[in-house]
């Protein structure tokens, strides 16, 4: 719940928003009222004032009153102490109302976006003054309590009006852009006419320039210039001033920004003042839980006597409650508090964790049954429908005594396994529980996978797609996921092929496996050639071994072909000593050898043929 628009007044902070409106109490840090009006959805709350006190009034604990502007132009007074509604104004308005601010004797004022603004008589619920204020929407509105009031009106050009006469007596430039906060701040100089001299803080969406002007009627007609300007390094957003701190006339300003910041400024307005000032100090409130976590702070004030600075800060529906001294603040505060909405999820999730008790179940009995399942659940004895006794088959009957054989059970066991893989693997898909779906797909039986895909809910197949291809991504060597993703190619093909977006996950799943066989036949085919080469480098090392292997059966050698011819003549020439002793003449011999000759010839071409022939 975000609040547009808050207000302070003492110790009590009224915020208004577009789902209601509600009431806090900085003494003992708590939300005293919540009210939602009836018609809030089309009637959003815009802008809230709290009414002024005044002695003589005819309505009853008017301290606790304060008016709600809403974007149809009605206007809610509302009593904080009891919580009831008041009064309605301006239920025939049609432009949304954007300001309100009470005067203890003028009544109610309120500013539209045509431009007008209204005086109410809250008592009467009547209308007492309307008057064209501006061209442009009426952003917001400040009343200066002078012997004779004034009322300051803000479009982007700021006015200040007699509220006696209804005549604009004095003009400020302004800002270029939507004011959005009138602030009034007096000093205890006093003036020629007996007024304490006073000013207006006035700041603009999308500014980071905050202006303090002077009202005096001494005073040109047109101000062009501020007397002082502050700045600071994001937008502000709320702003908030505190009366005279001492007597040197230091006026303190809280500046709320865009980023959650409280900024805290001291002015000594004296004059004017060319340079813009910086901030004194700079607040903010850091989460105890989350590091770098910044509780933003929601509404900033002053408290009654003025020495300290209390602030809301965290959410606007439990939000958290500080208060700092001003003269303690350094430049630079940071603040190290518990976030009060982690704090209020923690304490309810302890106590919902402590007030539930479960029931004790015996997980050897539990089914795990699945959408898809065709079982029927088993009927009481005590409903059943008894039949005859000679209706009962001989195997029912073995059943009841018995009970089931050991292959039914087995094949029970297979088929609970089959659709308990069915059900695990939804549930893990559904919740997105990466331990179910590893502890599922790390399956290898190929008969489960088949029968868990055949059953898997056409929902579900996308999803496995999409986890499938992020696993195959991070573990491309886990083979379990593409038995899954070939069962699932294979039962689930028409569907595949009809779902755009399955087509989308298959699309980066093949260019994933594309890009990584890409290399795959260039290494196929390195692979082969060193397989001929070991192949040719083996042959030969065998060849070698085998050769060395051969022994030769006769080998000659020079010397021994000399000793064998030595002993050949020495034989020949005792035979022809023999002969010669025997009685043959050389003659005969040389007649012997001519015959033996032929004969050793002939046998010589036989032998040749022979060996032709072989």
């Amino acid at each position: 719940m975000q609040f547009e628009m808050f207000e302070f007044r003492g110790h009590l902070l009224a915020g208004a928003g577009e789902e209601g409106i509600r009431v806090y109490n900085f003494e003992d840090n708590r939300i005293i009222q919540e009210h939602v009006p009836p018609d809030h959805l089309r009637a959003v709350c815009q802008c809230i004032a709290w009414k002024e006190n005044r002695e003589s009034t005819t309505l009853p604990d008017e301290d606790n009153l304060f008016a709600v502007g809403t974007s149809v132009g009605s206007i809610l007074v509302l009593r904080a102490k009891f919580n009831d509604l008041v009064a309605t104004l301006g239920e025939d308005q049609t432009c949304s109302t954007n300001c309100l601010r009470w005067s203890s004797h003028s009544g109610l004022f309120s500013g539209f976006d045509d431009g007008n603004v209204i005086q109410w008589n809250v008592e009467k619920r009547t209308v007492v003054c309307k008057w064209k204020a501006h061209s442009s929407p009426v952003y917001s509105l400040e009343i200066l309590p002078h012997q004779n009031e004034y009322l300051i009106t803000a479009s982007q050009a700021i006015k200040m009006w007699d509220l006696k006469t209804k005549h604009c007596v004095r003009k400020f430039a302004g800002h270029s852009s939507p004011v959005f906060a009138l602030k009034f701040a007096f000093t205890h100089q006093v003036e020629e006419d007996g007024n304490l001299r006073s000013y207006f803080i006035s700041a603009a969406q999308n500014d980071r320039l905050i202006s303090a002007w002077e009202v005096n009627s001494n005073a040109e007609r047109v101000v062009k210039k501020p007397v002082v300007t502050m700045i600071v390094s994001v937008n502000p957003t709320y702003v908030a001033v505190s009366e005279p701190f001492d007597d040197n006339e230091t006026v303190y300003v809280n500046i709320l920004t865009a980023d959650g910041y409280l900024k805290i400024f001291d002015l000594h307005i004296n004059g004017f003042i060319n340079k813009p000032s910086k901030p004194r100090s700079s607040i903010c409130v850091a989460s105890e839980s989350e590091r770098g976590k910044i509780l933003p702070i929601l509404a900033a004030n002053f408290s009654v006597d003025n020495h300290a600075v209390i602030f809301l800060y965290g959410s606007a529906v439990l939000p958290g409650f500080a208060k700092l001294k001003l003269l303690d603040l350094e430049s630079e505060v940071c603040l190290i508090r518990a976030d009060p909405i982690r704090s209020f999820k923690l304490t309810l999730a302890h106590q919902s964790t402590t007030n539930v008790k479960e029931p004790i179940i015996d997980k050897k009995k539990v089914k795990y049954l699945h959408a898809y399942d065709d079982y029927q659940l088993p009927l009481k004895n005590g409903n059943a429908e008894k039949k005859p006794v000679s209706e009962v088959t001989m195997e029912e009957r073995l059943m009841e005594l018995v009970g089931s054989s050991a292959v039914d059970a087995e094949t029970v066991e297979v088929k609970h396994s089959l659709k308990s893989q069915t059900l695990l693997l939804t549930q893990g898909l559904h919740s997105k529980d990466d331990k179910i779906l590893k502890k599922v797909l790390k399956t290898r039986n190929m008969d489960t996978i088949k029968a868990t895909v055949r059953k898997l809910p056409v929902t579900s197949i996308v999803p496995l797609l999409e986890y499938i291809a992020q696993q195959l991504r991070i573990k491309p060597r886990c083979t379990s996921y593409l038995l899954w993703l070939e069962q699932l190619c294979s039962f689930q093909t028409t569907y595949l092929c009809s779902n755009p977006e399955a087509l989308r996950v298959m699309d980066k799943m093949l260019r994933l496996l594309q890009s990584r066989t890409s290399s795959l036949e260039k290494v196929y085919s390195l692979q082969g050639r060193l397989d001929m080469i070991f192949n040719n480098l083996s042959e030969k090392s065998t060849n070698v071994n085998a050769f060395s292997e051969n022994k030769a059966k006769l080998v000659f050698s020079a010397e021994d072909w000399n000793s064998s011819e030595k002993e050949d003549d020495e034989t020949m020439w005792d035979a022809s000593e023999k002969r010669e002793v025997n009685g043959i003449s050389s003659e005969t011999e040389e007649a012997i050898n001519k015959v033996g000759m032929v004969d050793c010839n002939d046998c010589l071409f036989e032998n040749d043929l022979m060996n032709t022939d072989e």
